[in-house]
């Protein structure tokens, strides 16, 4: 038998150019599962938050310190500078960390960051830290380009040293 067929039902553009679409899922005896909702930012962004690993506890020691880390993914085949690009964890502060001008994405490439309190660390640092219990981290355009949204994810509760990304990657 063919599997039941997700019916997507699209409403109305938000101000902040997202798209929510609602899918019903039917369960086998054809009655409806609770739907979800899936956020569509219609501002395709050519890098991503691909990965997170927060709660390091034994991946990777950097100087004493165990920092939380993320990898953004290129999805072009051509290099992309982040230079004035901004991640958070706050929605008040898009560009709490702001990357330095000639932070370069290579072509297909991946770019990873530690989220760390402790400045000291070297490679690029957000300077902040994620929640174990879970948050939202958030890839904004540069603030001269609107600093619109390009990029989010939301995460609950983490288990040490295990990672969490986008699969299928894209």
């Amino acid at each position: 038998p063919e599997p039941p067929t997700l019916p997507l039902r699209p409403a109305a553009p938000t101000l902040n150019g997202e798209v929510i679409i609602e899918i019903n899922r039917p369960l086998l005896g054809g009655l409806p599962e609770a739907g979800l909702d899936w956020i569509v930012y219609t501002n395709a962004s050519p890098v991503i938050i691909n990965e997170v690993l927060e709660k390091n506890v034994g991946k990777l020691d950097i100087l004493g310190a165990r920092p939380d880390l993320i990898e953004l993914r290129n999805l072009l085949s051509e290099p992309v500078d982040l230079g004035g690009w901004g991640l958070t964890d706050e929605t008040a502060f898009p560009h709490k960390f702001t990357f330095p001008a000639g932070t370069i994405v290579p072509a297909d490439g991946y770019l990873t960051l530690f989220a760390d309190k402790n400045a000291a660390l070297p490679g690029l640092n957000t300077g902040f830290a994620l929640s174990d219990q879970g948050e939202r981290l958030a890839l904004h355009a540069p603030a001269a380009n609107g600093g619109v949204l390009m990029d989010e994810l939301v995460f609950g509760f983490q288990v040490a040293d295990q990672s969490i990304g986008r699969f299928p990657p894209r």
